[in-house]
């Protein structure tokens, strides 16, 4: 039995036969059908914000990775114990600085001791 092989030229490549598009589509269509629902449900509120919340023009003329911390700071998404005990990256919201029983927000602009010469700097020590 003798194989003869085309050579092949460069730039050339072999068509892939198309894949399976039965599960794609349906997979595409389940995916609508649970966006839809979930819209519906947050009345197509959840990911807009209010109609008069207008941007921090501070925050919005600030640098990209400057803005979404503050953001995420005001929002409550930050990285705090408590943030990361919701969302199980952490056993429990244990200040990791001073070792407070709840690392919020607020323990760490006005109670922390780790931070306090910052807040004497940004003139906010109470």
């Amino acid at each position: 039995m003798v194989l003869h092989h085309e050579p092949r030229r460069v730039g050339q490549h072999k068509e892939i036969p198309p894949a399976k598009s039965g599960f794609s589509e349906q997979k595409r269509d389940d995916a609508k059908n649970w966006a839809k629902k979930q819209l519906a449900r947050t009345r197509n509120r959840k990911y807009r914000p209010g109609e008069k919340t207008k941007p921090d023009q501070t925050v919005a003329k600030a640098k990209k990775r400057l803005a979404s911390r503050f953001y995420q700071m005001k929002t409550g998404h930050c990285l705090t114990g408590q943030y990361l005990a919701s969302t199980i990256r952490r056993p429990d919201a244990t200040c990791w600085w001073c070792q407070y029983k709840h690392q919020t927000r607020e323990h760490l602009f006005k109670n922390c001791p780790h931070w306090k010469v910052n807040r004497r700097l940004s003139g906010r020590q109470s």
